[in-house]
């Protein structure tokens, strides 16, 4: 069970084998410069002579697919701009055989990387930075909140991490309180089984509550996408529009019901026939839609997609 250090300064390659055993890596990439071409914490992935990058704005579909790969290598790779030396790329390069991570983020967007069955620790420092974890094997509860998390499911089985703004986190059987409300991120939370508690914040969310009776907050501002689905058991959607600029111009909040590739909109004026009888066909999708204007910014378009 080894302990392994190396730097992540400068135009250098380290190439480690952390071998049998439960080995942990500590990185620390706080010290790299703050500049905006500064592309933050990406990673590499090696599956025979295919090359897949993987950084913050990568998607919770991607990176899972990735790791359930036969990938043969893993690369750590940061690269930074220093006025008086230049570009430095560093990489580190590892064979999988690392189980455990203790990294502190750069000043820029990082990704981190939960490994499954393993004991995770990461610090996003500044930036908007990324945690992907897949804990869906998970008896215990989790709780983030706003960036934090501190959950050990079992020695040598936990997460815990500061200073993260988006998630794209499935967790397993416990009832879940997922809080990233002061954040606006593109978030994907897939909280399983259990009666869990969900607040996506703002950005274009994906939600999966999953089973158990749960409660799901999404915001209603900015012109984005939520797409949730509450799964079985009895689901609570908690909506607030009234934060929303009052303009007369602002349409107020409307409904689309999809019938196949049949779209009906259903606003204040709709009658109770038209109502009853879009209800009472076979639809396969619904909308919470807000259209309204802000001068500064102009028109923002809400749209709050649910299965049902």
């Amino acid at each position: 069970n080894d302990e392994i250090t190396v730097s992540t300064l400068g135009t250098v390659t380290n190439t480690i084998s952390g071998g049998a055993g439960i080995d942990t890596l500590k990185l620390d990439y706080s010290k790299t410069p703050e500049y905006s071409n500064n592309l933050g914490l990406e990673h590499y992935f090696y599956i025979g002579s295919e090359e897949k990058r993987l950084h913050n704005e990568s998607s919770f579909s991607e990176i899972s697919t990735t790791l359930a790969k036969n990938n043969i290598k893993h690369k750590y790779y940061n690269k930074y701009y220093r006025s008086n030396i230049g570009w430095s790329y560093n990489n580190i390069e590892d064979d999988l055989n690392i189980e455990n991570q203790e990294i502190i983020g750069t000043q820029e967007t990082d990704l981190f990387i939960h490994h499954k069955g393993y004991s995770s620790v990461f610090d996003g420092q500044k930036g908007t930075d990324t945690v992907y974890a897949d804990l869906s094997d998970w008896t215990k509860s989790v709780t983030i909140k706003n960036g934090t998390m501190d959950v050990k499911q079992a020695e040598g089985n936990s997460l815990k991490f500061t200073n993260i703004e988006r998630l794209l986190i499935k967790t397993g059987g416990g009832n879940d309180v997922i809080d990233n409300s002061k954040n606006s991120t593109n978030d994907y939370i897939d909280s399983g089984a259990g009666n869990d508690i969900i607040n996506a914040g703002k950005g274009s969310d994906t939600v999966k509550a999953g089973s158990g009776n749960d409660e799901i907050t999404v915001s209603t501002l900015g012109t984005v996408t939520n797409t949730i689905s509450g799964g079985a058991g009895i689901d609570t959607l908690k909506l607030d529009y009234s934060k929303t600029p009052e303009y007369s111009n602002n349409l107020g909040l409307e409904h689309y019901f999809y019938i196949g590739s049949e779209e009906k909109r259903l606003h204040n004026e709709s009658s109770f026939s038209e109502i009853s009888t879009t209800l009472a066909k076979n639809n396969i999708k619904h909308k919470y839609y807000n259209k309204y204007y802000r001068s500064n910014i102009g028109w923002s378009y809400n749209n709050i997609e649910d299965d049902l």
